[in-house]
């Protein structure tokens, strides 16, 4: 049976490697008289089409030595695929080359070129290639290049204008970006740079996006360099996504259509801007994320509802996560509202960190918090104070440490005697539930002063702890509240 099993999984690589259809495409006896033809010949091109699909581009590319009705049947794959950590019978480069230079009169729907060598990616083998796809691609074009050796390190990738791609995306290491100023991208949908400097402190990207890109939805930047000031005017824009971003000193943005931002560690050396470092005029903003710290300007003007709203921090100082706040106080509600952030190092910085906070109207929260050894009734307790009309509460701990003998008074037994209104909450959800004392103590406030109707907990601990905890909760759990369980338990 084992050795069934083995002799089926060698079958099942070579199945989806392509190696046992090349054996038989390239065995198929088809003379160029068609006097004899085998059933892989007498399939129709659009099946045959299917086939070559499978098969490893260079595989494919042979295939049209095997008579005149192959020769160019290849040419009709229109989803190309490169990556030099593949074994190919000849150079990358000249595989790239030779394939793209055979298509340069048909249409490509998906081109990926990913490059991991640095032998591979020389800049003046990689532009001709951009330039092909630029005429060609009518779909996804996608680039990855490693660090550019010490010979290109003057080079620049230059992007021409994709009047026809739906998708661009470009993804190096430090290499930098060019962009036509007055490029045509028509039809684009989705502009994706990863790791890349852009010239001309990114006034062409702004501009692009502005004048350049009528159908473009999303802009996602992930640790680009270059950008100091990024202006965007968008009818068409729907997405917005900055990830370290750390240059910008000002982003405005007018889309009327925006719906989703998302701004994560942007702006980490420029904490002391002024007003107006950040204007997003979107009268459709629906959902922000923010994470990391802001700058003292941020401004969406007229617009105080949302659908979601997430802000995190990592940091367990305060001097440089509290600006990351400033964020709750720019809206009025929303529906979700998703916080991370740590529980900091005494109980006199938590309290200057979170007794100003103004909370937008919210009713669904939830919490992540990452405790650094303290208990972490002050920080809940501190946030449900502020959510009169929270329905739905979910709860995920991070316990980093656990010092018992911690004295910075997080551990008062007063704590939970605050006045916490859980009269309109209806579900709770609590991640990593140990069944510690502190946790079974919130938990009793919640059943008893509530009107919990569902509690679902995720278990940890293993097979027996968690029979225990199930135990308990059964037997503190008012009968009007239905329990669910997920274990993450060991054994």
């Amino acid at each position: 049976m084992r050795a069934g099993g083995r002799v089926g999984d060698r079958r099942a690589r070579r199945f989806f490697s392509g190696a046992d259809l090349a054996g038989k495409i390239a065995a198929d006896p088809v003379s160029r008289g068609g006097a004899r033809r085998t059933n892989i010949s007498s399939l129709d091109d659009d099946l045959l089409l299917k086939l070559l699909r499978r098969l490893p581009i260079d595989a494919a590319v042979r295939t049209s030595v095997l008579s005149t009705r192959w020769c160019h049947l290849w040419k009709g794959v229109q989803d190309l695929s490169f990556c030099d950590l593949v074994s190919h019978t000849r150079s990358f480069s000249d595989l790239v080359r030779e394939v793209l230079a055979g298509r340069e009169s048909e249409e490509i729907r998906r081109l990926v070129i990913w490059i991991a060598k640095r032998s591979n990616a020389s800049i003046f083998l990689v532009n001709p290639w951009i330039r092909i796809a630029a005429a060609r691609v009518t779909g996804q074009f996608e680039l990855q290049l490693p660090a550019l050796g010490d010979d290109d390190a003057h080079g620049f990738i230059e992007v021409p204008s994709f009047s026809k791609a739906r998708l661009l995306s470009i993804k190096a290491m430090d290499v930098e970006l060019r962009l036509q100023r007055d490029g045509v991208f028509l039809a684009l949908r989705g502009m994706l740079f990863t790791g890349v400097r852009l010239s001309q402190h990114g006034t062409s990207l702004g501009h692009i996006v502005t004048h350049c890109c009528p159908k473009l939805q999303i802009l996602q930047l992930s640790r680009v360099s270059g950008i100091g000031e990024l202006t965007l005017c968008s009818s068409s824009l729907i997405e917005l996504r900055l990830a370290h971003v750390t240059e910008m000193v000002r982003l405005e943005v007018t889309t009327p259509g925006l719906r989703r931002i998302y701004l994560v560690n942007c702006f980490a050396f420029s904490l002391d801007l002024e007003l107006d470092a950040v204007v997003v005029t979107a009268p459709m903003l629906s959902a922000v994320n923010w994470q990391g710290p802001c700058p003292r300007g941020v401004n969406f003007p007229g617009k105080t509802i949302l659908d979601s709203l997430c802000v995190s921090e990592s940091s367990s100082e305060v001097e440089e996560h509290s600006s990351f706040m400033d964020v709750l106080k720019r809206f009025r509600f929303t529906n979700l509202l998703t916080v991370h952030m740590p529980i900091t190092r005494t109980t006199e910085e938590h309290q200057g960190l979170i007794e100003p906070i103004r909370l937008p109207k919210v009713e669904e929260l939830e919490l992540f918090l990452t405790t650094n050894g303290h208990l972490f009734a002050e920080t809940v307790v501190s946030f449900l104070r502020r959510c009169t009309g929270l329905k739905r509460l979910q709860l995920n701990l991070v316990y980093l440490d656990d010092h018992s003998d911690c004295i910075c008074g997080c551990r008062r037994a007063e704590v939970w005697d605050q006045a916490v209104y859980f009269g309109s909450l209806v579900e709770l959800v609590w991640r990593a539930f140990r069944g510690t004392l502190d946790e079974k103590k919130f938990l009793l406030k919640v059943f008893w002063r509530g009107s919990l109707r569902k509690f679902t907990a995720e278990l940890l601990g293993n097979a027996e702890q968690a029979a225990e905890i199930k135990q308990w909760l059964h037997a503190v759990c008012p009968t009007s509240c239905v329990l669910e369980f997920h274990d993450s338990t060991t054994n």
